[in-house]
C-alpha cells in the first residue's frame, strides 16, 4: 500500500518492492509514501472477489497495494514464488493480514511470520470461526504451565484436513499474532480483528488505514 501524495515536492518517497534511491536529508520535512503487502491467509480459492474488492478499496485510498492475487508483486525470472512474496515483505512499510481458515501453500503463513519477525507494521484480520477454533482446540494443541497457564509447548497430533479448517498451522499462526505464549501485561501489537463478512472487513480498513497523515507517523520511526 501507499498513501497518497501530500501537496508539493516529494523529497523522499518509500517503495514496497523497489528501493527509490537514498532520501534528500536536507530537506526539511519529508513525506512518507508507506506502501504495504496486502496478503490474505491463505489460499484465494472463495474468496478471490472480495480479496479484489480489498485491494481496490486500499487503491482508492492512495496506496500501492502489493498482492499476487492483484498482480502486483514483482518478480524476476529465476526466482520463486516464495521469494518473490517474502522480498516483497521486506522491502514494503506494512502488511494487512487476513487470517483464513483455507492454508493454501503455506507462502502467505511464512509472509507473515516474517513481517513479525522483523518488526513490520502488520494490521491483522481473521474469520471469526477461528477463535471458536483455538479455544476448542487449545487443550489438544498445547501443553500449558500449571502456575501461568499460559502455552509452553505445541503438542504433535495428526493434522487432518476437515471442512471448517484445513490446517492446524492456522491456529498456530493465530496464536502467535495475538501473542498467547506472553502474560497479558506484555502484549504488544497483538490486536486480531474478527470479521464475519467483507462489510466488517471494510469497516476495519476505513478505521485503521484511511487516515493516511496517520499511517504515516506510524510508519515513520521504521522509516526515517
Amino acid at each position: 500500500l501507499r498513501t497518497p501524495r501530500a501537496s508539493g515536492p516529494c523529497p523522499h518517497r518509500c517503495n514496497v518492492s523497489v528501493t527509490s534511491g537514498d532520501p534528500d536529508t536536507s530537506a526539511e520535512s519529508a513525506e512518507i509514501v508507506p506502501t504495504a503487502v496486502a496478503r490474505g491467509l491463505t489460499t484465494v480459492f472463495g474468496f478471490a472477489s472480495e480479496l479484489t474488492q480489498i485491494c481496490s478499496t486500499l487503491k482508492s485510498y492512495g496506496y500501492e497495494v502489493m498482492n499476487s492475487h492483484y498482480g502486483t508483486i514483482q518478480n524476476r525470472p529465476g526466482q520463486s514464488n516464495e521469494e518473490a512474496c517474502l522480498e516483497a515483505v521486506e522491502d514494503c512499510h506494512l502488511v494487512l493480514a487476513i487470517i483464513r481458515s483455507r492454508y493454501g501453500s503455506g507462502i502467505t503463513l511464512k509472509e507473515i511470520c516474517r513481517a513479525i519477525e522483523i518488526e513490520k507494521p502488520v494490521w491483522k484480520i481473521a474469520e471469526q470461526d477461528i477463535e471458536k477454533f483455538r479455544q476448542l482446540l487449545k487443550p489438544i494443541l498445547y501443553a500449558t504451565d500449571a502456575t501461568t497457564n499460559l502455552p509452553v509447548a505445541r503438542v504433535l497430533v495428526p493434522n487432518r484436513k476437515t471442512g471448517v479448517l484445513d490446517d492446524l498451522r492456522i491456529i498456530d499462526l493465530y496464536n502467535l499474532c495475538i501473542q498467547d505464549h506472553l502474560p497479558v501485561s506484555e502484549r504488544r501489537s497483538n490486536w486480531v480483528q474478527s470479521y464475519e463478512d467483507v462489510d466488517d472487513v471494510f469497516r476495519f480498513l476505513e478505521t485503521n488505514l484511511k487516515d493516511v497523515d496517520r499511517v504515516r507517523q506510524i510508519i515513520q520511526p521504521t522509516h526515517p
